[in-house]
């Protein structure tokens, strides 16, 4: 059975009296390699998103993005920085919230003051280069069960223990302790404050300071932050803990300075109209019949109105945990008709059929102009011309969207594991078709381009050209961004993917689960590596690694034999990212270096739910980098 064809799987929820915080091993394997039930509500009767339970102070105000045309289009809470910092004071907690079409009990971020105000979508952080982030987190969430303290490795476990990882910043991995020494982990009552530090862990009731230095030379683009304490990370990423975090391009670097910025967050809803968050999953009866939503901004198939001339900037985030968030994401013209839509969106029952998904979505492309790939900008080259675009779990992309006037479709469409570097799904309808359904297609929001004239079109619409014509300029490009110097090492290190359905636990890395011997790679300060990546099973990965990028420099294509054929990406057509999807039979070759930080930190698969089961490794970088708290100063 392939990943996708896991797709067609789902999970029911049989009891709502269950507790928060006892799922159990055999069904987490159930939504690892199923539709995994990421944000599980019980459904209410609204048809639409009703925004009316949401603070008010998630209405973007703040002048560091520019804000579309269209106010009434939600936007997660805005906090930009002051005086070289943004900071805040949160806690880790739990209640009763509305998303989209459903309610029910989720964990989430809120803001100290107001405990029991849900913040889903997490705040946006918005910084310059050089800013610190200071964020204290105080752990609010109830007692963890009596399992976990006796659960085995890589068994989920401890649902409220957490952390804060930021994912795609170039800075420190480690803590420092409170004898004022870098350190990596531990519990809060030994650390002064942390950095980008993943093997912090945070218990009920322990509150951690994170003091994260942006370098003054850090790239500019689209990040996001989220939990990341191993065996509970898929559950509580699941529950919506995630925002974005955008660091400013300066002035000198701009693209389209003038263009209204739209956040996009997209997150996922599984339910069977039980009640209740993933909990005692053994009440599940595992792979079901029932489709979920992907939502936007916590909204459901929200609309968008644009204005004539309005070009905009769309930074969108694939915060989902599960193989249910691999999408081919295509904008069409025109909408889809309420009869497909009332099928698209309707609910079956377990096991009934769901092959019969409709096929009268919007078929016209709208062409999407991609400038920048996982939060960094494609330097030195045009604007990439998408419609079709593989996004996985963990990737963001920026794209520039110029619409005529008229009525567009924003789709999550089926996963084809077909693409190119830049991300660009190969146009292959016999398959999207072949894989679509009710829980891999779905309409994301509405698009309307009204006939009214935006009062920045020409200036927009100048600045754009320009950089149609001229690229994305290389001024003030970091140094971590630089072209390879030299020789990289061939072939220097395999990091291959495994997972065997339905067989508990087995997702591995190299044949090793995290924290077994050898799950461990060692690198030096400063070095730069080639590495092979490759899913030896039938099963998409997302290759994810903290702190610093890497390049794809090879597609592969493996025959029956296991018989690779390279295919060399031309240097000036290499993009760097921090998170690419291996599918299987594509391996894929990676150049990447260990720049600026010393320290422990960790790669692993992006499907969440896989990478608490145990495909995740440490990376030691020996030497003596840059400790936390310390700005590098270096302008390039």
């Amino acid at each position: 059975m392939t990943e996708l064809d896991h797709h067609e799987e789902s999970l029911e929820l049989v009891s709502p009296n269950v507790p928060l915080t006892n799922i159990s091993r055999r069904s987490f394997i159930a939504v690892g390699l199923g539709t995994a039930a990421t944000l599980v509500l019980p459904k209410t009767a609204q048809a639409k998103s009703d925004s009316s339970n949401l603070i008010s102070s998630y209405k973007t105000t703040s002048p560091a993005l520019n804000p579309p045309s269209d106010q009434s289009f939600f936007q997660p809470y805005l906090k930009s920085s002051q005086d070289g910092k943004v900071s805040g004071n949160w806690v880790m907690n739990q209640g009763e919230v509305t998303l989209g079409l459903y309610t029910g009990t989720i964990r989430f971020y809120a803001d100290e003051s107001a405990p029991d105000t849900h913040l889903i979508p997490s705040p946006t952080l918005c910084v310059n280069p050089g800013d610190l982030i200071e964020i204290s987190l105080k752990n609010s969430a109830p007692p963890n069960d009596d399992a976990c303290a006796t659960h085995q490795p890589n068994q989920p476990n401890c649902f409220n223990s957490t952390n804060l990882h930021f994912h795609g910043l170039h800075v420190s991995p480690l803590s420092i302790g409170k004898d004022g020494k870098p350190r990596s982990g531990g519990h809060p009552a030994d650390i002064a404050f942390s950095s980008d530090d993943v093997l912090v862990e945070m218990t009920p009731g322990e509150k951690n300071n994170y003091k994260v230095q942006l370098p003054a030379n850090h790239a500019p683009g689209t990040h996001w932050y989220h939990p990341h304490r191993h065996g509970s990370t898929a559950v509580q990423v699941a529950n919506g803990m995630a925002g974005l975090i955008v660091i400013k391009e300066p002035a000198n670097q701009a693209i389209c300075p003038d263009a209204p910025d739209v956040i996009w967050v997209l997150q996922d809803v599984v339910s069977d109209g039980g009640t209740g968050i993933i909990a005692d999953a053994e009440l599940y009866a595992p792979f079901g019949g029932n489709p979920g939503e992907c939502l936007v901004n916590g909204q459901y198939q929200p609309t968008l109105t644009v204005q004539k001339g309005e070009i905009q900037r769309w930074r969108i985030l694939n915060a989902g945990a599960s193989p249910r968030t691999l999408m081919n994401l295509r904008l069409c013209k025109g909408t889809v008709p309420q009869s497909d839509l009332d099928a698209l969106n309707a609910k079956f029952a377990p096991g009934q059929d769901t092959t019969g998904v409709p096929r009268n979505l919007p078929a016209e492309p709208e062409s999407m102009y991609l400038i920048a790939r996982d939060g960094i900008n494609l330097y030195g080259k045009k604007p990439n011309v998408q419609t079709n675009h593989a996004f996985s779990p963990g990737n963001r992309a920026d794209f520039l969207v110029n619409l005529a006037p008229g009525n567009y479709t924003l789709i999550k469409d089926a996963y084809t594991g077909s693409k190119d570097v830049y991300g660009n799904a190969k146009d292959d309808n016999e398959a999207v078709e072949s894989r679509a359904t009710v829980r891999t297609r779905q309409v994301l929001a509405y698009i309307t381009v009204t006939e009214t004239p935006y009062a920045k079109a020409a200036t927009v619409k100048g600045q754009f050209e320009q950089l149609l014509a001229n690229g994305i300029p290389t001024t003030g490009m970091s140094s971590y961004l630089n072209p390879f110097i030299g020789e990289v090492p061939q072939n220097s290190q395999p990091v291959n993917f495994e997972a065997v359905p339905r067989n508990p636990g087995q997702f591995t890395i190299d044949n090793r689960k995290y924290g077994e011997p050898g799950a461990k790679f060692t690198v030096a300060l400063n070095s730069q590596e080639e590495w092979l990546l490759d899913s030896l099973s039938n099963v998409t990965h997302p290759f994810h690694i903290h702190v610093n990028p890497f390049q794809v420099v090879a597609i592969g294509s493996k025959n029956q034999q296991g018989v690779i054929t390279w295919n060399d990406i031309p240097s000036e057509d290499r993009i760097w990212q921090d998170t690419v999807a291996v599918d299987p039979n594509i391996p894929l070759k990676i150049q990447h270096r260990f720049d600026d930080y010393n320290g422990t930190f960790v790669l692993h698969c992006h499907i969440l739910f896989h990478e608490d089961q145990g495909m995740m490794y440490d990376v030691e970088v020996t030497g003596n980098g840059i400790p936390p708290g310390v700005i590098n100063t270096v302008s390039a």
